[in-house]
């Protein structure tokens, strides 16, 4: 079994979270802000790093019952990378709104193993994408397969 990162905590305000979770009956609650403390730096970095040596090029997940394939992208010095892929609409719905003309969603797994979504919006096929949400989710969204 791979490890997993669903015990973590994210400790960011605005994230959506599986509340439902064990993990919360138990967590310190945050001092800056109504919500959660997040999982300290060491613990975070010791499974990420377990995380990125498990998955050295692609992360196979499972994200709400479907199984997503994520590639693994290095900055231009290869000291940072994260691992995403596009998502279809309807899963994507569950998190971030869906308006807009032209609409294109990933799914990122950041080197720290913080998840997040993020959308991208354009008027028509000659248009840049341009950059519209950018949503935390909680990792217990997540299962690594």
């Amino acid at each position: 079994m791979k490890q997993q990162i669903k015990e973590l905590i994210n400790g960011v305000k605005d994230i959506i979270r599986k509340e439902d979770e064990p993990k919360y009956k138990e967590a310190k609650l945050a001092t800056s802000h109504i919500g959660f403390a997040g999982t300290d730096r060491k613990t975070r970095d010791e499974v990420a790093h377990i995380v990125s040596c498990q998955n050295p090029q692609q992360m196979t997940v499972q994200l709400c019952g479907k199984e997503l394939k994520l590639k693994r992208w290095y900055s231009v010095s290869g000291r940072s990378w994260m691992w995403s892929c596009e998502i279809q609409e309807e899963l994507a719905s569950l998190f971030v709104s869906t308006y807009g003309n032209m609409r294109s969603y990933m799914l990122v797994v950041y080197q720290d193993c913080t998840v997040a979504i993020h959308k991208y919006v354009r008027k028509n096929k000659e248009s840049k994408w341009k950059a519209s949400k950018f949503q935390y989710i909680d990792e217990a969204f997540l299962t690594i397969l």
